[in-house]
């Protein structure tokens, strides 16, 4: 490598001779001239060591570029030249099964299912989401209650329902192993006499009604 020494830099005073202080034009101007110079050398050469540097780099990338086509010889020309074989997963309308359910939907829960390609040599599959199913109150006839209100459980799940509602009321009296009692359809007694007392239905319900 070669090595070039340090470049001398404009000169920022110069003591001149006595008698002359201020120097002659003629001499600021030739020192100016070799500072410009010098600057320019120094930049070209700069430029000429990069270029150098690229320029060994080239055929090192030839040489790997070179190797990769020995290894893989087929251009990407040649790719699209060659017949792929027609594989029924690569597009086109698939013929599904009728699909397998891998997860059951709940009320507040999504459910899976896979469907399986058909067509001989596909192995392709899809999966689709089954929506939860949300709570049903509809077709529930199971009560929660408490003293005064009952409400609707869940038929699937046994969710309460957020709606209430009061116990029914001027319910009719029934015997039941001795005792008369008023049954709400939820299942919780209202009231209830013990048959072994002289019973008075109209009483009873007059008792109620001052509740």
């Amino acid at each position: 490598m070669v090595r070039y020494g340090k470049l001398a830099s404009y000169p920022q005073r110069v003591d001149w001779p006595a008698g002359t202080a201020n120097g002659s034009r003629n001499q600021r101007k030739q020192n100016k001239e070799v500072y410009v110079m010098r600057t320019l050398t120094r930049k070209l050469l700069s430029l000429l060591l990069a270029f150098t540097m690229v320029c060994a780099m080239v055929p090192a990338a030839m040489a790997a570029d070179t190797e990769e086509l020995k290894t893989n010889p087929t251009t990407t020309e040649d790719a699209e030249d060659q017949e792929t074989p027609e594989d029924p997963s690569d597009g086109g309308d698939h013929h599904w099964d009728e699909g397998e359910v891998t997860k059951e939907p709940t009320c507040t829960e999504t459910g899976t299912k896979i469907f399986h390609c058909l067509d001989e040599g596909c192995s392709e599959t899809k999966e689709e989401t089954i929506d939860a199913l949300g709570h049903d109150f509809d077709n529930s006839d199971e009560y929660g209650h408490d003293q005064t209100q009952h409400w609707l459980l869940c038929a699937r799940c046994g969710k309460p329902s957020d709606t209430r509602e009061n116990h029914e009321e001027n319910l009719p009296w029934v015997d039941k192993s001795g005792t008369h009692s008023q049954t709400c359809k939820c299942g919780y007694t209202v009231d209830s006499h013990s048959a072994a007392m002289e019973f008075d239905e109209a009483a009873a319900n007059t008792a109620n009604d001052e509740k």
